[in-house]
């Protein structure tokens, strides 16, 4: 039945989606840590503006956790 497809269709990519999430996690998670990393070389020296990549960082950390809500509530 079509009603039957839908719901189907619709579990599908809802197990998509959580999964996509899942990995975008991960891969935020090591941007964040990257980003901690090149402040820790900007700290020691390097001719980088620390502001940008605290701003990115920041960035970086709020979408991380944006996402963590997502999969906490999946």
């Amino acid at each position: 039945s079509t009603q039957g497809y839908s719901s189907a269709a619709s579990d599908v990519y809802k197990r998509q989606d959580e999964l996509d999430y899942k990995v975008k996690e991960s891969l935020m998670e090591v941007v964040v840590e990257k980003y901690r990393e090149l402040l820790e070389l900007i700290d020691k020296g390097a001719k980088q503006d620390p502001k940008h990549f605290e701003a990115l960082k920041k960035n970086a950390e709020d979408e991380l956790q944006t996402i963590k809500n997502i999969n906490e509530d999946a």
